[in-house]
């Protein structure tokens, strides 16, 4: 999969976001239902806001990585 990421902007490389991403001969797409605080065992979180997306983020993670992706190829998140 080829990735090309589009800043027209100078200060936009010091930001953590881009502002679009071109894709090409992407192999596959994996589209992933939300992800909640859920453990390994079904029992919801009732964690702290920041523990429980850092929970959401695990299990998003592992998603991907059993479906053989990698998330440093994910092109769009939401949260």
């Amino acid at each position: 999969m080829e990735k090309k990421v589009i800043n027209p902007w100078e200060w936009q490389d010091k930001r953590s976001y881009v502002q679009a991403v071109e894709v090409k001969n992407p192999e596959g797409t994996l589209y992933v239902s939300g992800q909640t605080a859920i453990n390994a065992a079904g029992i919801s979180s009732n964690a702290d806001m920041k523990t429980q997306l850092t929970e959401a983020l695990a299990n998003l993670e592992k998603v991907v990585k059993e479906a053989g992706y990698d998330c440093k190829n994910i092109v769009r998140l939401n949260v």
